[in-house]
């Protein structure tokens, strides 16, 4: 009897040790996996080193990879995530065994930290928007009328751009918290003579009550407080509006299909 309330007791202690470690943001989870399935692969390696059969370095980053995936799943991580756990380990084998210039990896970080500047702490990677939504959009807002409307994560731009030129009575606007897709929309948007304004920052810091139509395409880990900041702050009849991430326990008052497989665009009227 001691036994089993002693196994019920690790049961449960476990139990609560995972969905602590799921409350984490996704980031955190990763390194967290990579950790633990390093130790696992030292530890399998001293136990095939025992035998007198050392593993190569490529078959480490193999069993790694393996190892990272299993952890992922378990987590019950999103899909993206495993193929990310298994390719890291894969291409840091590949890039030990063929020698790369040392200025490769430092034009890489230079690059990817310009586009994904901040994307450990927002929680919102680099998600541009197709071009199929822009159709159902220009119907939502011909019933809207003249609006002031933002996309929060703006990227490089486009499609506040598309839509600003079928509706000149409205205005148009983006934030980038990324400093690289933020530059470049700046460009595009001078070089085209657009009158989109696009601001840099984090969208958090933004009063959605001064706009109309609030449109995101951000993350599903982010959309419950996108959402607790327009119950907050929009106006009555003002628009939010998610690109593919429905948000949780509050389903939308109108769901618009798109010409994208398994994307839709999720409203709610304030």
């Amino acid at each position: 009897m001691h036994g089993i309330k002693s196994s019920m007791g690790l049961s449960t202690k476990w139990s609560g040790l995972l969905e602590h470690i799921q409350r984490l943001n996704p980031a955190t989870q990763a390194l967290l996996i990579q950790m633990l399935a390093f130790g696992m692969v030292l530890m399998s390696s001293c136990m095939v080193d025992l035998f007198g059969y050392p593993l190569p370095t490529f078959q480490r980053c193999a069993l790694q990879a393996l190892f990272a995936i299993t952890l992922s799943c378990f987590m019950s991580m999103a899909v993206w995530w495993h193929v990310i756990h298994g390719l890291f380990p894969i291409l840091v084998g590949l890039m030990l065994k063929y020698p790369i210039t040392p200025a490769f990896y430092l034009y890489g970080l230079i690059l990817t930290s310009a586009v994904y500047w901040s994307t450990f702490r927002s929680q919102v990677p680099y998600f541009p928007s197709n071009d199929q939504v822009t159709l159902p959009l220009k119907n939502l807002l011909l019933q809207q009328g003249p609006a002031r409307v933002i996309d929060i994560g703006s990227g490089l731009g486009g499609l506040m751009m598309q839509l600003a030129q079928s509706f000149p009575r409205s205005t148009f606007s983006g934030i980038e918290i990324a400093p690289l897709p933020w530059a470049m929309s700046v460009l595009r948007s001078k070089f085209t003579r657009s009158p989109v304004k696009f601001l840099y920052g984090d969208y958090r810091h933004l009063n959605f009550g001064d706009y109309d139509v609030v449109y995101a395409y951000l993350s599903p880990v982010v959309m419950s407080a996108v959402w607790q900041k327009a119950v907050k702050e929009m106006k009555p009849g003002s628009l939010l509006i998610s690109n593919e991430f429905n948000i949780i326990d509050m389903p939308a008052h109108m769901t618009l299909e798109t010409n994208v497989q398994s994307s839709r665009l999720y409203v709610w009227r304030m």
